[in-house]
């Protein structure tokens, strides 16, 4: 029997229009509903835990990175063999937390 990645392969690889059938299960889903993801309002809920939680890992990144650059002078980078393009790099990767914190809130 056939993997379903490698049976469904055939209608990837030609770009057929035909729709994947969905997979079954769910709570009021069928071949004519669609699903709706949204949030639930109660803040107990694992949506908005989850949510939370990667809006807080977002914010420890940010921190780490900008407090390294804080921290540590450019001889202390030097030292180690870390360059100004190095500098540059953490300095860019802290500013893309900022707007991975910023799509969280």
């Amino acid at each position: 029997m056939l993997s379903p990645v490698v049976a469904l392969l055939p209608l990837l690889l030609a770009g057929s229009s035909k729709a994947l059938p969905p997979p079954p299960g769910g709570i009021g889903t069928g071949p004519d509903t669609i699903p709706i993801y949204t949030l639930s309002n109660d803040t107990n809920t694992f949506d908005w835990q989850s949510l939370a939680l990667a809006l807080h890992q977002e914010y420890i990144e940010l921190d780490l990175f900008r407090y390294g650059l804080e921290l540590f002078s450019v001889e202390d980078f030097e030292d180690v063999g870390l360059t100004e393009e190095d500098r540059g790099l953490i300095s860019f990767m802290a500013d893309q937390e900022v707007g991975h914190a910023k799509a969280l809130s």
